[in-house]
């Protein structure tokens, strides 16, 4: 085959190029602290981490609800959280480091609800197709670990984000936005 022609190489400078772009245009975004492109280049990475991650995952986790193999499965679905919170975490933390800088309540504020939504929505998805296999294997004690995992994730997320936009209600006096918070929050 011509190597000119070879799909493979074509594919990769293709590839090349475009992060190339991809990462100038967030040096850019960065430097003139624009934040509507940052944040738009910010949800197309999330987006191509999170395609990748599932086509690699979900080809493991297929063999392993082949073979019926729960220990590789559990393993498999808890670093698939990881990859895909840590990621979360530091693109998230910029742009809430940006919010603060700015002093922009509104902004933090609703960065903080994607964040939380983001994260719980994924862990349902996770953790309800291991309930799944708990039921089906009638592994009650398997079942119940879960379900209080699942439960301390939930409420330990959403103590953390409560008690950071208190703190910020408090310190720029906005008593209606504290009060209402902390009624959320009893």
């Amino acid at each position: 085959m011509n190597p000119i022609l070879d799909p493979t190489k074509v594919l990769a400078f293709i590839l090349t190029k475009s992060k190339q772009e991809y990462h100038t245009n967030l040096r850019i975004a960065r430097k003139n602290s624009d934040l509507a492109l940052y944040e738009s280049l910010e949800k197309t990475q999330i987006s191509l981490f999170t395609n990748r991650s599932k086509k690699l995952r979900s080809r493991s986790l297929r063999i392993a609800r082949k073979n019926s193999d729960l220990a590789l499965y559990e393993s498999l679905e808890k670093t698939q959280i990881s990859l895909f919170t840590n990621r979360s975490k530091k693109l998230r933390s910029r742009s809430l480091r940006i919010a603060r800088k700015n002093s922009d309540l509104a902004l933090y504020e609703s960065l903080e609800k994607t964040q939380i939504s983001l994260f719980t929505n994924r862990s349902k998805k996770l953790k309800s197709r291991s309930l799944r296999i708990a039921r089906k294997n009638s592994n009650l004690a398997l079942y119940e670990s879960l379900e209080k995992t699942q439960i301390s994730l939930f409420t330990n997320r959403s103590k953390k984000l409560k008690s950071r936009s208190l703190r910020i209600a408090r310190k720029n006096s906005n008593l209606a936005l504290y009060e209402s918070l902390d009624r959320r929050k009893i």
